[in-house]
């Protein structure tokens, strides 16, 4: 795979590289690979658990198996990073079969309460012939069946299964009590989600197709003492992040930064498990380098995946800012062209301040020489582009004393 098309796509050109259609087909038979790694390893220990969920596996019809295929708590339970021991991971493995079967079945026969690994289908024990069609979106209890919210076809808005609920103290959006959102704030957030798709979707069609082809579940937190923010895990592709997305601060800009932010990392997550790995091996775990973005220490698979991402979210911007001169009226939404500008500059920061980005990793380790070579296309790209526009030195002037 070229990475040039890497470029390319983050240009959110129309005539976008196969990169953005063939990867995540891959992904899903990396998935049915660990899956069956996963059968394999453990038949010796736990035959009958295997041959089970082998049963199971031939009663699911093949749409059933591929949505059970992208499910990210599927890949959370046996991918690679999976820190669970073999016998819990047939157990997660066997009802989340078992869920599928019940869709289609339209009743639960297993006397046990199922999730699906796509968090969108709760079904009780004993649930007897449900219509999964005509309840969606309500208050979740132990013994009621629940769907999800689902937009744009297949993004599941996750607000009330048993992963969002989990405290991880290790997470900047899970950490913590879970606290539930009230149904007005579930339905103020499904606009917020909706009018930002919308306007991603008309303002760079592309990167409107890459969230839909990446990332499958959004998990909603509502945490009372601190702001909105964000996040994506390796471990869980497929899903991303958000807390407070209710608060005044979650505006529509902010929203779709966010979820354009995470989503790129469901995709270079995807694209290094399949076709390179940015970050080649590094010399020292504790030396890390330094963020020209935030200014914070980061490990260096993140300050990779940082250069991409501020590069996308640049040119989204620079769409976004052209639109709302030309065609406001066309987003169906009032948008502020003084909060894009500022995004604009946010994210440019790291490219116009300092040396090449490739200078920040001296000394911390190898990265690939074809992605480094980018990386000097992405500041370039963006060098022009701000040099543009800023074309009289009072503009100049006011930009270096930010960037400083």
């Amino acid at each position: 795979m070229n990475p040039i098309q890497l470029f390319s796509l983050l240009r959110w050109e129309i005539d976008y590289p196969p990169i953005l259609s063939d990867s995540y087909p891959i992904h899903l038979n990396k998935v049915k690979h660990h899956l069956s790694d996963l059968l394999w390893t453990s038949g010796i220990d736990y035959p009958e658990q295997v041959s089970e969920i082998k049963v199971l596996i031939e009663a699911l019809q093949a749409p059933s198996y591929e949505r059970l295929l992208k499910g990210p708590s599927l890949y959370r339970v046996i991918g690679p990073e999976s820190d669970l021991s073999y016998l819990k991971r047939l157990e997660f493995v066997s009802d989340f079969l078992k869920a599928e079967i019940c869709l289609i079945k339209r009743e639960n026969t297993f006397n046990k309460e199922l999730w699906t690994s796509l968090n969108d289908y709760y079904i009780p024990k004993n649930e007897r012939a449900f219509k999964r069609e005509l309840i969606q979106n309500n208050d979740h209890n132990k013994s009621q069946f629940y769907k999800a919210s689902v937009i744009e076809d297949s993004l599941v808005l996750d607000f009330e299964s048993d992963w969002v609920k989990k405290d991880e103290p290790k997470s900047g959006v899970l950490n913590g009590p879970f606290s539930a959102y009230s149904k007005e704030e579930k339905d103020l957030i499904t606009k917020k989600v909706k009018d930002a798709l919308e306007i991603i979707n008309k303002t760079a069609p592309v990167a409107g197709k890459l969230i839909k082809n990446f990332t499958k579940v959004i998990q909603f937190r509502k945490k009372e003492k601190t702001g909105i923010s964000s996040e994506q895990v390796p471990r869980e592709i497929g899903t991303i992040r958000i807390s407070n997305a209710h608060k005044e601060e979650m505006t529509l800009l902010n929203l779709m930064d966010y979820l354009i932010h995470e989503s790129l990392h469901n995709f270079l997550c995807i694209y290094e498990n399949n076709f390179l790995k940015f970050a080649v091996y590094e010399r020292n775990l504790k030396v890390r380098p330094v963020s020209p973005w935030s200014g914070n220490a980061i490990p260096h698979m993140a300050f990779t995946h940082a250069v991409f991402i501020y590069f996308g979210l640049y040119s989204f911007f620079e769409e976004l800012e052209s639109v709302v001169l030309k065609k406001p009226e066309s987003l169906g939404q009032s948008i502020d062209l003084k909060e894009v500008r500022e995004k604009m500059l946010n994210v440019s920061f790291g490219f116009r301040r300092g040396p090449q980005i490739r200078e920040y990793l001296k000394g911390i380790g190898q990265t690939d020489e074809s992605i480094l070579n980018l990386w000097d296309l992405f500041k370039k790209d963006i060098d022009e582009s701000c040099d543009a526009k800023l074309k009289n030195q009072k503009e100049k002037k006011k930009f270096i004393e930010l960037v400083s």
